[in-house]
């Protein structure tokens, strides 16, 4: 654009050397209205050279200096291995770290309890240090060596903050882990981590030994009568009672064996139960046992035979059992 300007000024200075002559000469009028428009070309050509010779240069965009990155989290001091039951102050500090990190949304009450444990299993998993597993074999959700590793390489160290002790150094100390408040009959068990350190306790309670179960002698378990027309009513005896003990009629019905009261006198009181058959056909009736289960624990039910008689229901004859 300028080289251009600069080429047509330089034309019309010649020409404007050469004006008088032309003028002298007598030029033609067609001749003096081309000279006077190339004239009023080269003014105009002057005073936009002008502008663009004030006019400044736009500067240049600036390029934004990147932003320094943020400080990432406080590095937690931890020289043990970390699992489901572990308490104290470096499980603070871990909680505090994956609180930092987006992965633990609950109190930090120094306790390694099941919502630690998945928030260590996810921060392990977005780390790519394991990803499924168990504990005991791949160490998914325990901060044990390579999880506490990856976490040093995670974290910075805060300038008030001391360096964070070695995964390798044995603690000069174990934390406090005071056993719990509650009760427990045969006491408290400390459990220790590879340091010696307590890291929990557990109580257990011994099972007591069950009851051994009576064997059935001759009569424990009678009928009478054995057969009849319907509806027929049956007296079950036994030489056994308590809550442990059940007979079962054969259709469908049973009872706990009870002791009757007596208060006639000759009469022979037994325990046992009462039932009467409402259709006819052939019962088989059991004396079950099962023992008493340990208060405050849930037994499974778990029922021994201890005899059995068979009712005929539609017949005529009646007996005992023996």
């Amino acid at each position: 654009m300028l080289t251009t300007i600069r080429t047509r000024l330089v034309l019309g200075a010649l020409l404007a050397l050469f004006l008088p002559l032309a003028a002298g000469a007598q030029v033609s009028d067609p001749i003096q209205q081309e000279i006077n428009a190339l004239l009023a070309e080269i003014a105009a050509l002057q005073q936009q050279l002008a502008t663009l010779s004030i006019t400044p240069a736009p500067a240049p965009t600036p390029v934004p200096s990147p932003a320094p990155a943020a400080p990432r989290v406080r590095c937690p001091s931890l020289y043990r291995d970390l699992s489901l039951g572990a308490s104290g102050a470096d499980i603070v500090a871990l909680q505090s770290f994956l609180a930092d990190e987006g992965f633990f949304h609950a109190n930090a009450t120094g306790f390694f309890g099941p919502i630690t444990e998945a928030s260590v299993q996810a921060w392990q998993s977005a780390q790519g240090v394991v990803r499924s597993g168990a504990p005991a074999t791949t160490g998914w959700g325990v901060a044990g060596p390579r999880t506490r590793a990856a976490i040093l390489n995670r974290c910075v160290v805060s300038a008030n903050q001391p360096a964070p002790v070695p995964v390798s150094t044995t603690p000069t100390s174990c934390p406090l882990a005071p056993p719990p408040t509650t009760a427990c009959s045969a006491g408290w068990q400390a459990i220790t981590d590879g340091y010696g350190c307590t890291t929990s306790y557990k109580c257990s309670i011994p099972l007591s030994q069950p009851t051994p179960v009576p064997m059935p002698s001759t009569g424990a378990f009678s009928a009478s009568p054995l057969s009849g027309p319907a509806p027929l009513s049956v007296r079950f005896t036994t030489l056994v009672s308590g809550i442990e003990y059940s007979i079962q009629f054969g259709d469908g019905a049973e009872s706990p064996v009870l002791i009757p009261s007596c208060t006639s006198a000759g009469i022979e009181c037994k325990p046992g139960a009462t039932h009467t058959y409402a259709s006819p056909g052939t019962y088989t009736a059991r004396l079950l046992y099962a023992p008493k289960c340990p208060a405050g624990l849930a037994c499974p039910a778990v029922w021994q035979e201890l005899g059995q008689v068979t009712i005929t229901v539609g017949g005529s004859t009646s007996g005992t059992v023996q």
